[in-house]
């Protein structure tokens, strides 16, 4: 009986301490950006496959998701180089990254994994 309890109480506290910042957010952002894909293909096509790898590997190995997210921003910045919504979409990076890194934060904290963000650590 015991070990009943103790073995719920176990399974409680797990499901009470995981955090999940939900990734409809982001979604939304990979659907701004879409306004974008004209302006530098190449990279709007490297920005997607790398945010998209980000999204599929970030409860299992947050480290190797979060190499990839910078990757993905990074060809995001470069969409819009030397255009007249570079200021827009530097704009629309902060705001990915910031909302990014959240997501990133929570699956390092339910990994127990350290996490060094850029983004959030700008709004301080």
């Amino acid at each position: 009986m015991s070990g009943v309890l103790l073995a719920t109480a176990t399974y409680l506290t797990n499901l009470l301490t995981k955090k999940e910042t939900p990734s409809d957010e982001l979604d939304v952002f990979i659907k701004r950006v879409h306004e974008y894909s004209g302006l530098n293909p190449d990279e709007f096509y490297a920005f997607i496959t790398n945010i998209n790898v980000f999204k599929n590997t970030l409860r299992e190995d947050p480290e190797f998701a979060g190499k990839f997210l910078y990757i993905a921003l990074d060809s995001l910045e470069n969409i819009g180089i030397m255009t007249e919504f570079q200021e827009d979409i530097h704009q629309l990076t902060l705001q990915l990254g910031y909302y990014a890194e959240k997501m990133l934060m929570d699956a390092s904290i339910n990994k127990n994994t350290a996490f060094h963000p850029k983004y959030l650590n700008s709004r301080l």
